[in-house]
Parts: structure tokens; C-alpha cells; sequence
């Protein structure tokens, strides 16, 4: 009985942890769209210290916001100095993430999202810090295609004669 009740109340506190995750990453949305930049990057920073907790869609998001708030923040800094350098850095890193992980995440970004954070990648070709540098550890390392779509059929396809993909499900 002693470690069901201790159970029930680490579950409690995981899942107001996700509720308030979700929550500061909505406010961040809001400061976003807003124009406050500042206020949604400390909340994105806040946020992204327990990525691993955020669903996959919230990883999406998350990682698209984050980048188009460090894009948007190092239009407003002075052209010289390492700040502008090291937020556009950020910004392709996050966004290219976003639509790595968003292939593979039904529902993940909108169609005008990825057309957004395309458009915006082409505007940042001429970063020059080394790739994924700006994100954490565990995402920093490159990821092969089968970490990214799991196995080699896709999501949503059944194997064909010597596995190959054949159909939807």
C-alpha cells in the first residue's frame, strides 16, 4: 500500500510537470506571436531544459519556435559581434531539427511551418559555426535515417516480398 501511494504521487508530479510544460511552451507561442522575443526565448530556454518530457508534437513545435524566435531576435542585434552570429547558428539548428523530427511526427508542423522554416534556412546559409552546435547533447549528434524514421519501412507502411515497402496500412 506505502509504494502505490508513493507511486501515485510521482505520477501526480510527472504529470503536472507536463501540464506546466505544455503551458509555458503555449505562452511562449503567445510572447512569439506577440513580437516579444526575449520573453518567448527565456520561456523556450525554460521549456527546453526538459525537452525529453515534451510530447513529439510539443518537441516540433518547440524546436520551431525556437528557432524562428532566435532567427527573428538576431534580425533586431546589430550586424557585427558574436550574438547575431551565435542566434542565427541557433536558429538553423533548431529549425532544421524541427523539420527533421517533424517528417516523422504526424501533425507536427503545419504546412505553412515547414514552408516558413524552409524559407527561413535558405536565409541562413551563411552561418558559419559548426552544425548542431546550439542543441542539447543527446540531439547534437547526428542522426542516421534509421533514427530518425525507425525502421526501414516508414511510419504507416507494411513490408512487401523481401521487405520491401509495399502499401499504407
Amino acid at each position: 500500500m506505502r509504494w502505490r501511494c508513493l507511486g501515485l504521487v510521482v505520477l501526480s508530479l510527472q504529470l503536472g510537470a507536463c501540464a506546466t510544460l505544455s503551458h509555458d511552451l503555449e505562452r511562449a507561442r503567445r510572447h512569439y506571436q506577440a513580437l516579444e522575443f526575449p520573453q518567448a526565448l527565456s520561456l523556450l530556454r525554460l521549456v527546453g531544459e526538459d525537452y525529453e518530457a515534451l510530447s513529439p508534437k510539443e518537441r516540433v513545435q518547440f524546436s520551431y519556435l525556437r528557432g524562428m524566435t532566435d532567427f527573428r531576435l538576431a534580425d533586431s542585434v546589430p550586424d557585427t559581434g558574436t550574438t547575431r552570429a551565435e542566434l542565427r547558428a541557433c536558429s538553423r539548428d533548431w529549425l532544421e531539427h524541427a523539420l527533421d523530427i517533424g517528417r516523422v511526427t504526424r501533425g507536427g508542423l503545419t504546412v505553412d511551418q515547414a514552408r516558413r522554416a524552409r524559407a527561413t534556412l535558405t536565409q541562413l546559409v551563411d552561418v558559419e559555426r559548426p552544425k548542431r552546435a546550439c542543441l542539447p547533447p543527446p540531439l547534437a549528434k547526428p542522426r542516421t535515417k534509421k533514427q530518425l524514421f525507425g525502421d526501414a519501412e516508414g511510419p504507416g507502411l507494411k513490408p512487401g516480398p523481401r521487405g520491401a515497402p509495399r502499401s499504407r496500412l
